[in-house]
């Protein structure tokens, strides 16, 4: 049975594995195209096939220029973005007092900066239509905090203000943006981190 999103193209960046991975099967699973990035290639070229992708290359979206390459690869090969799902993140655990500064810049320069970077991509090709969805991966870590993810806890409470703010900015425009905050799920990004008794 068709569905309103059978045919529909879209973008999943960080999909070679968990969160990503899933959300490129269920896409795959409606009908839609979907291409998926990330810088994992080996693992990607196992992973984007089986899971439905139509299209997978390497991604790195802290680079603006190759984010930008990489959207025009993708509307070169299956046409216009409808849907872009920024959902590339790191959650490098440990107390922050012993976190080198490497870390703390690529957690921010990932989550929250390759999340805006997406954004712009997505609009540059999006508003000119006055039509698609930019879905922004934040966290439960982006309203609620525990000790030993400081900094991954401030660039999701970034990627959400951004959600909001972005939205408000482009009401009307035909472009939709939404932020989903998963809670903790076992996959290997959270594997350095406890359990919430809280948010099983």
């Amino acid at each position: 049975m068709r569905t309103a999103l059978d045919g529909k193209v879209a973008v999943v960046t960080g999909g070679a594995r968990g969160i990503g991975l899933a959300t490129v099967r269920a896409m795959a699973g409606k009908g839609m195209r979907v291409a998926v990035g990330d810088l994992d290639v080996a693992t990607l070229e196992e992973s984007a096939p089986a899971a439905g992708a139509v299209f997978h290359g390497s991604l790195d979206v802290t680079d603006a220029a190759d984010f930008r390459s990489f959207i025009d690869k993708v509307e070169a090969e299956l046409g216009p973005i409808d849907v872009l799902v920024n959902n590339a993140g790191i959650m490098p655990t440990g107390r922050l007092s012993e976190e080198p500064d490497g870390v703390t810049r690529r957690t921010v320069e990932i989550n929250t900066i390759g999340v805006i970077t997406g954004t712009k991509r997505a609009l540059e090709t999006m508003l000119p239509r006055r039509s698609g969805h930019i879905v922004n991966i934040a966290s439960m870590a982006g309203v609620f905090y525990m000790s030993g993810v400081a900094t991954y806890t401030a660039s999701k409470w970034a990627v959400l203000g951004f959600t909001e703010a972005a939205r408000y900015e482009h009401a009307g425009t035909g472009v939709e943006l939404t932020a989903v905050l998963p809670g903790v799920v076992h996959t290997e990004l959270s594997a350095g981190a406890r359990e919430s008794r809280l948010l099983p």
